[in-house]
């Protein structure tokens, strides 16, 4: 129980705010630089309208993983009745990745998609998520995602295959 509560502790003091002393407009010396809390409300709101108005978005979870994890893809739409297809891509620039069709219905569709993509391969991956409309426009947008491999029985990082790396012990370059 004491392990639990000393990690609840260390993820509070991780993930709260920084926060100062502000008198009179001024930051108190020696606090750092302070956002009053009406800054922060209007710094949160213009970021939901930019949000709001964005047909689509894409967010990629974890950022950077190892190979064989997992990711989580989430998209969010705007509802709107020309949806007809959500396209989600992931592409390495040697052509190793997948892609997942998911069928909309217009503004009844649900406005978030979660997909998981299992047992990735090492490499830095483009994922792109394409909204198509049924007046023949489509709407894109796209983020990246590294995979890095670790090298078998060993603790040490090994980068993802670049074109022109050379295998140690032969000439060939990895495909």
């Amino acid at each position: 129980m004491k392990k639990l509560f000393r990690l609840l502790i260390v993820v509070l003091a991780l993930t709260a705010p920084p926060f100062a002393m502000v008198i009179d407009g001024q930051t108190a010396p020696g606090q750092g630089a302070a956002v009053t809390a009406k800054g922060q409300q209007g710094e949160r709101a213009t970021k939901a309208r930019k949000a709001s108005n964005d047909p689509l978005t894409v967010e990629v979870w974890p950022r950077v993983t190892f190979e064989k994890s997992g990711v989580f893809i989430r998209t969010r739409l705007q509802p709107d009745a020309r949806s007809r297809a959500l396209t989600i891509e992931w592409w390495t620039p040697d052509f190793v990745g997948g892609s997942h069709l998911i069928s909309l219905d217009g503004d009844l569709s649900a406005s978030r998609h979660e997909y998981l993509i299992k047992g990735l391969a090492a490499g830095e991956y483009v994922v792109t998520a394409v909204l198509k409309r049924n007046d023949g426009t489509q709407v894109t947008r796209e983020t990246r995602l590294l995979v890095a491999g670790v090298s078998a029985g060993s603790d040490t990082y090994t980068h993802p295959p670049q074109r022109g790396d050379i295998q140690s012990g032969n000439e060939r370059p990895i495909p």
